[in-house]
């Protein structure tokens, strides 16, 4: 073989090396790129939320309870699973009616441990002992809230029955009213 020859098939094997090698980092590449994007669109959905709230939970909920009360003074128990709630049937009576900072479509829950219940401070106009305060608007399901294993007290700036959700069985259980 001519000299010329094998230096022409010596530069033709090696850019076909590198040809096939950079294909398959395309691919590569490509499949991260198509992971992360599918990633990405389940987180958003899972967050698809507003500052109020999801327009629909984010899985089937294997449990729910309705919490009722004087007022929506009510407790909960939690397995510690992530736990959405939703606003049902709402009057105009509120808990903290001097207090009242709801609109007609937002609504404030407030989450409190069991053994420190919720107080509303007349005087300062504030809720006491809350862990999480919670805003959702009517309509919406609230954002995933997560809480440590527990019984938990709640209450709600109005006097609406509040749907809690967990997408996995015995998430939320035993409600109760919290009579103080």
């Amino acid at each position: 073989m001519n000299k010329k020859l094998k230096t022409a098939l010596k530069i033709a094997g090696i850019l076909i090396l590198v040809g096939s090698l950079v294909v398959v980092l395309c691919f590569v590449f490509l499949y991260f790129a198509i992971k992360n994007s599918v990633e990405t669109r389940e987180e958003q959905k899972e967050n698809n939320s507003n500052e109020f709230g999801l327009p629909s939970l984010p899985c089937e909920p294997l449990s729910q309870l309705k919490v009722v009360g004087n007022f929506g003074k009510a407790s909960f128990e939690t397995n510690g699973s992530d736990i959405y709630m939703h606003i049902k049937d709402c009057t105009a009576n509120s808990l903290f009616d001097a207090f009242d900072i709801s609109t007609n479509s937002q609504i404030l829950v407030y989450i409190g441990n069991i053994k420190n219940p919720l107080i509303y401070d007349h005087t300062n106009k504030v809720v006491a002992n809350v862990i999480q305060e919670i805003a959702i608007q009517k309509g919406m399901y609230s954002r995933k809230i997560q809480l440590a294993p527990g019984v938990y007290s709640m209450g709600a700036s109005k006097d609406c029955n509040i749907i809690i959700y967990s997408c996995e069985a015995g998430g939320v259980s035993d409600p109760k009213p919290v009579w103080r």
